[in-house]
C-alpha cells in the first residue's frame, strides 16, 4: 500500500482569474494532488485563492461502486439536504446533495454521491456544475480520464491493504463480525428530521474498514439511497455504535479487512 501524498501527473495552467456562477467555468488554480492514504484515496484540486479558497474533491469508495463529489468552500454552515444538479457539460443529473461544517477545518462541505458507473460514463466532460443549496459553480475539468485512472490504482492498493475482495478469500480463516445485530443500533430518533419532513425512504450498502484491533477507519458508502441525510447518518451510528470482531488469518491472526452492510430506511405508516 503506498501511504504518501502525492501530485497526479494531470497538470493545468495557473489562472487566478474570478468568474461569476453561470458563465464561463471556473478554472483551477492548481494541480490535482491525489492522496493515497491507509484507509481512502482522494482527490483534491483548487479553484480559488488564498483568501477565498475553493476546493473540488473526488473520493472514490473502497469497493469502487460510488464516487463521493465534494466542494469546500471556507466558512460555516447549518446542516441543509437539498435537491441538486450535477451537471456533466450538457448531461443532467438529478441528485442530492448535504451540506454541513467541518469545523476542524473551518469549510463548508457540500457531498454529493454519484453512482460510479454514471460517473465514469461522463469521463469526456470537460466541466462540472454543482447546483443546489446555497452554491452554483461550473469547474473547468482537464484529463479526468487520468486522474481517474490514478485514483483507480489506489482503490486497488486499498483493497490490498485491506484485503478487499474474493482474491484474499483463501487467507482468511473468518472474516469480520459485529458483537450485536446492527438493527439494535437505531432507533427512531436516529431517522433524520431533513428526510423524515420529506418522507425519504431508502437503502445504503456501506463499507467499513476495520483494523486489526476491530476499530474503524473508515465509511464509505457503497450503493446510495439517493438521500444523503440517510447515507450519511447511516455511517454515522455504525462507525459509533458498533464493535467488530477482526478479521483472522489462516494461522488465527488478527487482520485488517472490510465489513459491508446494508441500511433500510423506512417510515412506520
Amino acid at each position: 500500500m503506498r501511504v504518501m501524498r502525492r501530485t497526479a501527473a494531470v497538470l493545468s495552467g495557473l489562472c487566478l482569474s474570478w468568474t461569476p456562477a453561470g458563465a464561463e467555468p471556473r478554472q483551477p488554480t492548481g494541480p490535482w494532488h491525489v492522496d493515497y492514504d491507509t484507509a481512502q484515496c482522494v482527490a483534491m484540486r483548487d479553484y480559488g485563492t488564498e483568501s477565498k479558497p475553493l476546493k473540488f474533491v473526488l473520493k472514490p469508495s473502497p469497493r469502487g461502486g460510488v464516487m463521493r463529489v465534494l466542494v469546500l468552500r471556507k466558512g460555516s454552515a447549518d446542516v441543509e439536504q437539498a435537491p441538486a444538479t450535477l451537471r456533466f457539460g450538457e448531461t443532467r443529473l438529478k441528485t442530492n446533495l448535504l451540506q454541513y461544517s467541518d469545523e476542524k477545518n473551518r469549510v463548508r462541505v457540500i457531498a454529493i454521491n454519484v453512482p460510479m458507473a454514471e460517473f465514469k460514463a461522463q469521463l469526456a466532460t470537460r466541466s462540472i456544475s454543482v447546483v443546489g443549496g446555497s452554491l452554483n459553480e461550473t469547474f473547468a475539468m482537464t484529463d479526468l480520464p487520468a486522474l481517474v485512472a490514478e485514483l483507480d490504482k489506489c482503490v486497488l492498493d486499498l483493497q490490498k491493504y485491506w484485503n478487499i475482495g474474493q482474491q484474499y478469500a483463501p487467507q482468511m480463516a473468518s472474516s469480520v463480525k459485529t458483537k450485536s445485530p446492527l438493527r439494535g443500533l437505531f432507533s427512531a430518533q436516529d431517522y433524520p428530521a431533513i428526510a423524515l419532513n420529506h418522507n425519504q425512504q431508502g437503502s445504503v450498502t456501506m463499507t467499513f474498514l476495520v483494523d486489526e484491533a476491530g476499530a474503524v477507519a473508515d465509511c464509505s458508502v457503497d450503493d446510495s439511497s439517493g438521500v444523503p441525510a440517510l447515507d450519511t447518518m447511516s455511517c454515522y451510528v455504525v462507525k459509533n455504535r458498533a464493535k467488530f470482531e477482526p478479521a483472522r488469518s489462516s494461522d488465527g491472526k488478527p487482520i485488517r479487512s472490510a465489513y459491508t452492510e446494508k441500511v433500510v430506511w423506512r417510515i412506520a405508516p
